[in-house]
C-alpha cells in the first residue's frame, strides 16, 4: 500500500506556440497533491532461466471519487545472474 502527498506553490502548465513557450495556467496559492493506492507483485523463475522475474499489478486513486488508474508491472533483474560463480 502506498500514499503519496505533494505540496507546492506556483504551479504553471505551459505550451508550444510559434512565439515559443506561452503559459496556459499558471496558480501563485499553494495547491496539493495527493494519491494512494496498492502494488502486487510476484517474483518467480521461468523455464529456469537464471534471471528472477517481478510481475504484478498497481492500481492508484487521485481522489477517492476518480475511477483507479491500473498498471500491469514486469521487471526482469539481469544482475542477480550467477554463471560463472566458484562455491567456496
Amino acid at each position: 500500500m502506498f500514499y503519496d502527498y505533494e505540496e507546492g506553490p506556483g504551479n504553471s502548465i505551459y505550451q508550444y506556440s510559434a512565439e515559443g513557450l506561452s503559459p496556459l495556467y499558471k496558480n501563485s496559492d499553494k495547491e496539493s497533491l495527493r494519491s494512494f493506492g496498492f502494488e502486487l507483485m510476484a517474483d518467480f523463475h521461468v523455464l529456469r532461466i537464471p534471471y528472477m522475474i517481478s510481475a504484478g499489478v498497481q492500481s492508484a486513486w487521485k481522489n477517492a471519487n476518480e475511477p483507479p488508474s491500473v498498471e500491469f508491472l514486469f521487471n526482469i533483474n539481469i544482475f542477480g545472474m550467477i554463471f560463472g560463480k566458484r562455491q567456496m
